[in-house]
């Protein structure tokens, strides 16, 4: 399970690019977001993001079990969330690495 409380703590002080903080509904939408990605994954998102190769992996993966429906884009959103907030720095896009 991902450390809830943390990412909470997280979403709550992440300054979106325009400098505005991220709502309480977005907030809640990013954290059912990331449960559902950990549902699909089948491991807790601190496996997904302990490594570049796994991260990868992992938002592959996401992409793929969801591509008719386009929620993945969300998904993948929560775990780069995580990412950031585990590592202290973005995670590459897809078409980057």
């Amino acid at each position: 399970m991902m450390n809830r409380v943390a990412f909470t703590n997280y979403l709550n002080s992440y300054l979106r690019p325009n400098g505005v903080h991220l709502t309480t509904p977005a907030i809640a939408k990013r954290l059912s977001k990331a449960e559902e990605a950990e549902a699909i994954l089948g491991h807790s998102l601190d496996i997904a993001v302990a490594n570049d190769p796994q991260m990868r992996t992992d938002l592959l993966a996401l992409r793929s079990n969801n591509t008719h429906e386009k929620r993945y884009g969300q998904m993948q959103n929560a775990l780069r969330k995580y990412y950031h907030m585990t590592h202290g720095r973005l995670f590459p896009r897809l078409r980057d690495v």
